[in-house]
């Protein structure tokens, strides 16, 4: 029980946060060759990353993503929305689940059913979510 936050932190391998009941805050994180996973039950997260790849999961609690370097990255949410903030230079595939909830992407080059592109899509993004909206720019 509590809340995690993370300032200025640098990671050669993996990171992973967990908050059973509480936010999760990480700022400029940087996880170059590595993994970053964050999960919270009863909390939300919110995260400006740099990742091999990236995993963030919530069972209630909105998801906030500032993507700057993924190679793969997932975000599931029982109850919360999901906000991701691209970096200029990232591109990104982004496929969307949602049982209820809408869909708010501004800036992609191109849009397929579920699937929209920014950039060159290099990097996939899966996102779930059961209840909640998902945006994306």
């Amino acid at each position: 029980s509590g809340s995690i936050r993370l300032e200025s932190a640098k990671v050669t391998e993996s990171a992973t946060l967990e908050s059973t009941s509480g936010g999760i805050r990480a700022e400029r994180m940087m996880a170059v060759g590595g993994t970053v996973s964050v999960k919270s039950n009863s909390g939300s997260v919110r995260q400006e990353v740099r990742a091999k790849t990236l995993t963030a999961k919530t069972t209630s609690g909105g998801v906030t993503l500032g993507m700057y370097a993924c190679e793969r990255a997932s975000v599931h949410t029982t109850s919360g929305s999901v906000r991701l903030n691209l970096g200029p230079e990232l591109g990104v595939s982004v496929s969307v689940q949602s049982t209820s909830g809408g869909f708010n992407g501004s800036g992609f080059k191109s849009q397929d059913g579920n699937r929209c592109v920014w950039g060159d899509g290099a990097c996939p993004v899966d996102i779930r979510t059961t209840s909640g909206s998902v945006t994306v720019k």
